[in-house]
């Protein structure tokens, strides 16, 4: 009987001594593991042993040396060869070539004990800004009609809606679409209704129905894109005829009367911006391939049926084009380094003028009813405004949040940041 409870004695206590053991081993493993991806995640913004940091005003690459200003004078240090340099924002950032780095920009620079620079990146800006009027509704994007009387509001779920800016007043469901144009004055909406376009005359409550030619039966007809033209007699609408099941970058550009009757056709490879300018011409950008590497903006006039060139083939391309209110004046950016230029060219008779260099990508640009200039630095979720368009201005932020497009007027719609699968209410700001 002793034997037998002292070997069960033992059957029990032998798990429990290997149940322990296997314990001890886990936390070993995890204490181990968990130290190395400690110092795994140590970020390149940490000042080492023996490391400083120091800040200056970036003037340039020099032979492998950071070129810097600083309030004793300017510095040449020298760069390690796998250096991490970043431009960064409050929301996002990305990697960049030394020589991709924008000039001007206050920097911190970690040096290394040697006297080395480690790592650079540009010093973060914060603005604090009193937030707009919240408005009615919940969508993924917005644009406010020229008079500032109405807005639009699209949302994946529930489609595209019209709204008052009267209190009381209840929106308005227009389609399940969201491509929509206002016309000059703000009193109508032009917009998709699928294989469709419809005219919605606000002051009348009236909609015309623009029916198209359908798509041929294996393809399906998407609408991207809709202008009116200074006179509001003409439309033009963008589309291509998509195969669901191998895709399409070839485009059509199709212009109407008001009434619907098709005036022309054009077909255009990697179609990128098209707009009307004053003179009943259309501009466009396309691009030599769909990795748009160079692009071009050539202007047709529908008429004649001529094509010709109105800004040479550029690597990069032509981005952000937008025109004026009064189709009179031309704005765009291009690419450079990590950064834009932005440029304004009278579209009749001018040459394009560079009126300053963008240190981050910007996005949406668009013309407000003053003649001034509105857009989106979505690395800061800032918008900003640029007032005087002459070389060397400075831009202002006047919102913290996200720019859509069609959003700046007399007033200036926007949303508190870029809205991806949940929508957000929108903020009016005057």
């Amino acid at each position: 009987m002793s034997n037998e409870y002292t070997l069960l004695s033992y059957r029990l206590k032998l798990p429990t001594l290997f149940l322990l053991l296997f314990i001890i081993f886990i936390i070993f493993f995890l204490t181990v593991f968990l130290s190395t991806c400690t110092a795994a995640v140590k970020t390149p913004w940490e000042i080492g042993s023996g490391e400083y940091l120091t800040e200056g005003h970036f003037l340039g690459i020099q032979d492998n040396n950071i070129h810097i200003g600083t309030n004793i004078g300017e510095l040449l240090l020298p760069l390690e060869p796998h250096a991490f340099i970043a431009l960064m924002g409050n929301q996002y950032g990305q990697l960049v070539f030394p020589e991709d780095f924008p000039l001007g920009q206050n920097v911190e620079l970690f040096i290394t004990r040697q006297g080395t620079v480690r790592a650079m990146r540009n010093k973060l800006s914060n603005f604090v800004l009193p937030e707009g009027e919240i408005l009615p509704g919940w969508g993924h994007s917005a644009s406010l009609s020229p008079d500032g009387k109405h807005y639009l509001i699209y949302n994946l779920q529930s489609g595209l809606s019209l709204y008052s800016l009267s209190p009381g007043s209840s929106p308005l469901f227009l389609s399940y679409y969201n491509i929509a144009a206002w016309n000059k004055s703000g009193n109508k909406v032009v917009y998709s209704g699928g294989e469709d376009l419809f005219i919605f005359d606000i002051d009348r409550n009236k909609t015309l129905r623009l029916p198209l030619e359908k798509a041929a039966a294996q393809f399906a007809l998407i609408i991207t894109g809709l202008d009116l033209n200074y006179c509001e007699d003409k439309l033009l609408f963008t589309s291509l005829q998509d195969d669901p099941d191998l895709g399409s970058d070839v485009f059509q550009i199709t212009v109407l009367d008001i009434n619907g009757e098709q005036l022309a056709v054009k077909i255009v490879p990697n179609l990128a911006a098209v707009a009307w300018l004053k003179n009943d011409l259309i501009l466009y950008v396309t691009y030599d391939n769909i990795e748009q590497d160079i692009g071009q903006a050539l202007l047709w006039d529908f008429r004649t049926g001529e094509t010709s060139v109105f800004l040479p083939e550029k690597k990069g391309g032509y981005h952000n084009l937008c025109v004026s209110s009064e189709k009179e004046k031309l704005a765009y950016t291009v690419s450079r380094g990590a950064g834009q230029e932005l440029y304004v060219i009278n579209t009749s008779n001018g040459s394009p003028v560079k009126i300053l260099s963008l240190p981050l990508p910007v996005r949406n640009m668009q013309w407000s009813n003053h003649d001034t200039l509105f857009y989106w630095d979505f690395m800061n979720n800032h918008i900003y405004e640029v007032k005087d368009l002459h070389h060397s201005c400075s831009p202002v932020v006047r919102a913290n949040g996200y720019l859509p497009a069609g959003a700046a007027k007399d007033k200036l719609i926007y949303f508190l940041s870029e809205p991806w699968e949940e929508p957000q209410q929108p903020f009016l700001l005057d």
